[in-house]
């Protein structure tokens, strides 16, 4: 597609029937220009009130919006970028049921009016067809519920292998009872699937800070999704495929709840008595290591923080606390506070 000197070309579609990556670029009299200008005032519908907002729709031959479709999620990729259309999207209370759900062919319309400071109307259309993934899917319904005595019930649905991922849908609906005792924290819990050899094939630990999720295995975070109403959520976990491994067995292993420490814990040290010399406790089944070591120059120096990193900038002694946990107590979330000694 080309106006205005400005050319809009797809190189390459890869399909499997849950998603449609398409790769992109845009060019301006010839040359590549930055292909994130495609996304800089998008949205997943049709604009009603601005006309400079750019939108896809996905639709089956016949022109009928698909459910379930997610908003888009794009990643550069040198001179071109990958844009990546899901079609089956949790959040939005939809999942596929069976092959028989998923249209042969499906229609990316793309409706874009602004490029930069450029402003025009292009309209293009990329029929996908997704015939030759479905002949590879299958789905397995799964129909088993775990009835927790915390109050919540645990449905597993189905499960799916796709050419590029397998995936487990779930569904949990909370009582008034869970609600009450942990609010809006929903459920976590630990499930393995395993092969006829009782291999771990697949595992999901679904605890909320992924530094202590310790026993996930294969699991595909970013394609992982869930979303619903209050009291209910529908889930997709998405693996590395492995629909080549044979009597698999799913085994839920552990759910998580969230208790406060029954008493304060309090360790008193100077951070130079640590120096070399590390500090061991024991504390409600956990064994706390406390180690300092001294920071010697200004610079910036990158450490972990949660699911990212932080930068320690500066002189001064860092306190770094490692710690054992027992078979029940898999994760804990620890405050510090420092108070000065007299």
């Amino acid at each position: 597609m080309t106006d205005q000197g400005i050319t809009l070309r797809v190189r390459e579609v890869m399909v499997d029937p849950f998603r449609v990556s398409l790769m992109y670029g845009i060019e301006k009299d010839g040359k590549p220009i930055n292909p994130d200008l495609l996304f800089t005032d998008f949205m997943s519908m049709k604009p009603d009130t601005d006309p400079y907002i750019n939108n896809y729709v996905v639709t089956d031959l016949d022109g009928n919006d698909l459910k379930g479709v997610n908003l888009p999620l794009a990643r550069t990729h040198g001179d071109n970028a990958i844009l990546e259309v899901g079609i089956d999207d949790p959040t939005q209370g939809y999942f596929i049921r069976s092959p028989k759900d998923i249209p042969d062919t499906i229609v990316v319309h793309f409706d874009i009016n602004l490029l930069g400071e450029t402003k025009r109307k292009w309209q293009l259309k990329v029929p996908v067809s997704l015939a030759p993934a479905k002949s590879a899917t299958n789905f397995i319904p799964l129909n088993k519920r775990y009835e927790s005595p915390f109050g919540f019930k645990l449905d597993f649905l189905q499960l799916r292998h796709g050419p590029s991922k397998s995936e487990l849908l779930g569904d949990i609906r909370e009582s008034q009872a869970w609600r009450n005792q942990y609010g809006t924290l929903g459920p976590q819990f630990l499930y393995r699937i395993k092969d006829e050899q009782g291999q771990v094939v697949a595992a999901w630990d679904g605890i909320n800070d992924m530094t202590y999720s310790l026993e996930s295995k294969n699991a595909l975070l970013k394609q992982s999704s869930g979303g619903g109403t209050t009291g209910r959520m529908l889930y997709r976990h998405a693996f590395l495929p492995f629909g080549d491994a044979k009597g698999l067995k799913l085994e839920l292993d552990a759910v998580y709840t969230q208790n406060p420490v029954k008493t304060p814990f309090v360790v008193t040290f100077s951070p130079e008595e640590l120096l070399g010399h590390p500090l061991e406790k024991n504390y409600d089944g956990k064994q706390l290591t406390f180690r300092v070591r001294k920071k010697t120059d200004e610079a910036a120096e990158p450490v972990p923080y949660g699911n990212t990193k932080a930068e320690l900038k500066g002189r001064g002694f860092i306190l770094e606390l490692d710690q054992r946990l027992d078979q029940r107590k898999r994760a804990g979330f620890w405050k510090q506070k420092a108070v000065p000694l007299s």
